[in-house]
């Protein structure tokens, strides 16, 4: 099993890096960008790296030491061989103890529960308003599984139950 080996050593504008280190896995390089964004001018959430597939995620991984990871659930690059629910299960499998929020404009009754199935800690509608989308990395990181009511009615309290906190 690869290792998150690489420590991090200088944040944004030389600060040091805060506790909670973000990477990103989303194809389209507007919404990456804006994901980059939104984390780094958060004082306790810093993006160590961010791929638009999941072959290059799988490889930044085992260079980045990553607390958590946001994937895109649609990855739509044409030489994927991967979507975001099989890259969950793959760095899932790789680093056990990644948290990993799925992302996704996909109805959540339909996919969220493959999501969490696959070893994801939360299933965000890309509808969401960013603090939303702060708030749920957030609770991922503390233990907690980022899941609607609505979901979390649906789905066995075992895909979801809580996690130390990172």
């Amino acid at each position: 099993m690869p290792a998150l080996n690489a420590p991090v050593t200088d944040g944004p504008a030389g600060r040091t890096p805060p506790p909670h280190r973000v990477y990103i896995v989303e194809d389209h390089p507007i919404v990456r960008e804006a994901y980059i964004a939104l984390f780094d001018a958060e004082d306790d959430l810093y993006v160590v790296g961010s791929a638009g597939s999941a072959e290059a995620a799988i490889l930044d991984l085992n260079v980045f030491e990553s607390d958590i990871a946001v994937v895109d659930f649609a990855l739509l690059d044409p030489g994927a061989r991967m979507n975001g629910i099989h890259l969950t299960g793959q760095l899932h499998r790789l680093w056990p103890r990644l948290r990993v929020l799925v992302v996704s404009a996909y109805d959540e009754t339909i996919y969220a529960e493959q999501a969490m199935r696959a070893g994801g800690r939360g299933y965000l509608m890309k509808q969401e308003a960013a603090p939303n989308l702060l708030a749920a990395v957030r609770l991922v990181l503390h233990g907690g599984a980022a899941l609607s009511d609505r979901m979390k009615k649906r789905l066995p309290e075992a895909l979801y139950a809580p996690l130390p906190a990172l």
